[in-house]
């Protein structure tokens, strides 16, 4: 995948963001995720809501499947959301993804939630049968 460029925040969408936070307030529970998938404005967009609102949980998902974040948009994150692996050649994503998950808590110690790992345009072949888990339902 391409790296892109970073480019600063830009005045219109950080305005916007800035009045999602503030209507947000009063709602402790409520997450705010920046962006989905590819950003090159998270950092601008982060601290637009950190100075709006302090206590704000954000968090932003680094990339498309299986890019699971750099250590500095990691470390800077208050929960981790990437888009876990969809497919594997060696393995069933429902094994690897966990495995993913898995690592992001233990590297980082913070919250995971692994993303649309099972919405990722699966064939028949590679989804659990049945037989694979009591859990599924297919």
């Amino acid at each position: 995948m391409q790296e892109r460029q970073a480019e600063p925040a830009g005045e219109q969408i950080t305005r916007h963001v800035v009045g999602v936070a503030e209507r947000l307030a009063p709602y402790r529970n409520v997450v705010v995720q920046l962006w989905n998938e590819v950003s090159t404005e998270w950092e601008g967009l982060l601290r637009a809501v950190n100075g709006t609102d302090p206590q704000r949980r954000v968090t932003s998902s680094p990339g498309v499947a299986n890019v699971l974040g750099s250590d500095e948009h990691n470390a800077a994150m208050d929960l981790l959301t990437p888009h876990t692996v969809r497919r594997s050649a060696e393995r069933p994503f429902w094994e690897v993804a966990p495995e993913q998950v898995a690592s992001l808590i233990a590297r980082w110690n913070k919250p995971v939630i692994g993303g649309t790992a099972a919405g990722g345009g699966t064939t028949l072949e590679q989804r659990p049968s049945p037989r694979d888990s009591r859990e599924w339902t297919g």
